[in-house]
């Protein structure tokens, strides 16, 4: 790693950049071990069924390119660590506004994922395709629970009922009007899969630096509904 890599941030937008790269690493990984399994259980996917390309060679090119993206994504979360290490480190370096948010609520692993996908979705439509389409983009423009839970690689019971939890009444997420969730009229336990998420406009101030507003805000939230966002 060179000493480049290990220079603190020197914005907000510039830490989102580094984690939005990650993170469609991360997504194209998840999505490359997804075919991996098909492959081991003898199914096919779509891609597979080509003409003339043999069953073995489609395994061998996808255990290639899912190796590359492996160490790729350890590259890139190895270099933002040592990036965050060293902005934290300076108290001359302002704080990034998702740390304060983070340590301010105690917020884990699994919310820092959630708000970096709703932020990435407030600022850029296309890169939030471009990290969420490999794992499954439910609803074009909003990033939904489910998609969330995937690129937190939440595959056991146990992982998901963690990356769950933090979307339910009474989770700091919801608790501190962070984010929005748009149930609309659905009440079943598996309608909060494909809830939408929303990033509250003051939580996106607060991660990207901005001032906060001195006048009241409006109600940003689906529907303007409070029952819609958290029930």
């Amino acid at each position: 790693m060179s000493d480049t890599n290990l220079k603190p941030f020197t914005s907000n937008a510039q830490y989102i950049e580094a984690e939005t790269q990650y993170l469609a690493v991360r997504a194209r990984r998840i999505e490359a071990e997804q075919h991996e399994r098909q492959i081991v259980a003898g199914g096919r996917s779509s891609d597979d069924c080509m003409v003339g390309t043999p069953e073995r060679s489609a395994a061998e090119q996808n255990q290639h390119h899912l190796a590359a993206l492996r160490q790729e994504e350890a590259s890139l979360r190895q270099q933002i660590d040592a990036r965050l290490a060293a902005h934290r480190t300076d108290s001359a370096n302002p704080r990034l506004g998702l740390d304060d948010l983070c340590e301010t609520y105690g917020l884990g692993p699994l919310e820092r994922v959630l708000l970096l996908l709703t932020t990435i979705s407030a600022l850029s439509k296309e890169r939030a395709d471009e990290v969420l389409d490999p794992v499954g983009w439910a609803y074009a423009g909003s990033v939904t629970v489910e998609c969330g839970m995937r690129l937190m690689d939440a595959r056991t019971m146990q992982e998901r009922f963690d990356a769950r939890m933090i979307v339910e009444p009474g989770a700091p997420l919801l608790r501190e009007e962070m984010v929005s969730l748009d149930l609309g009229h659905r009440s079943f336990a598996e309608d909060r899969l494909s809830a939408r998420v929303y990033l509250r406009s003051p939580t996106f101030r607060k991660i990207m630096g901005l001032p906060t507003e001195s006048h009241t805000e409006p109600d940003d939230s689906p529907k303007g509904s409070r029952r819609s966002r958290q029930a």
